[in-house]
């Protein structure tokens, strides 16, 4: 897993915890020569299947990803991207891969999404778009099993696969591939935070919690 450039990690990291965290560390770890590109989505859209909201700005929740990955960036293995910013919304993912690809010519790019998404993803804006762009890389919780639901969506999208390993599969029409990383999700949900109102130690940075607290954010 070493041939991607760069990783497109999308989200609304209202607030970023540990648990993306863990998810940049175990993508890092499979793809060693790749950096990270972090996109806080701008105005994501929203379904009956997988909500999105937002409760805080873009540009703060920008500077809270710069805060939490600030050690990451540093290594220059992560950027925070406001690419969205400058899209038309809703903040499709199909926009904002078709944009970097457009903007980068011959890079390899990869995009990482959880098992809830990825159960959805037959749904989403122009799927074909997406992996006409990039490699998918799927994370896991614990125990979950990726394989089955990857099996799902190339049914649903009636798209043929080759196995290349054990946990990678080359989508036969698009020559772009799928990465199943199982174990690499947390259970951590921003939503789950700013509704328990608690940030502990042990579930965001005390960059982020810094900021919260000067900003007074997430309170009613």
């Amino acid at each position: 897993m070493n041939q991607l450039q760069v990783i497109i990690f999308g989200g609304t990291f209202d607030p970023p915890h540990f648990g993306h965290t863990a998810v940049v560390d175990a993508v890092l770890q499979n793809f060693k020569d790749a950096r990270i590109l972090l996109v806080p989505a701008m105005n994501p859209p929203i379904s009956s299947d997988s909500v999105k909201s937002v409760t805080t700005s873009h540009s703060m929740r920008m500077a809270m990803c710069e805060a939490h990955f600030s050690e990451h960036i540093s290594l220059g293995k992560l950027r925070v991207s406001a690419i969205e910013s400058s899209l038309p919304t809703p903040s499709f993912t199909y926009r904002t891969t078709s944009a970097y690809v457009s903007s980068f010519p011959g890079v390899k790019f990869g995009f990482v999404m959880g098992l809830d998404q990825f159960k959805a993803f037959p749904k989403w804006r122009n799927p074909q778009g997406i992996l006409g762009d990039v490699d998918l890389i799927v994370v896991g919780r614990g125990e979950e099993r990726l394989f089955p639901n990857f099996a799902a969506m190339t049914e649903s999208l009636q798209i043929d696969f080759e196995t290349m390993g054990d946990s990678e599969f080359r989508l036969k029409p698009y020559g772009s591939k799928v990465y199943l990383l199982e174990g690499a999700l947390s259970p951590l949900s921003s939503s789950e935070l700013r509704n328990g109102m608690e940030f502990s130690d042990d579930e965001t940075s005390v960059k982020v919690r810094d900021l919260i607290k000067k900003h007074d954010l997430y309170n009613n």
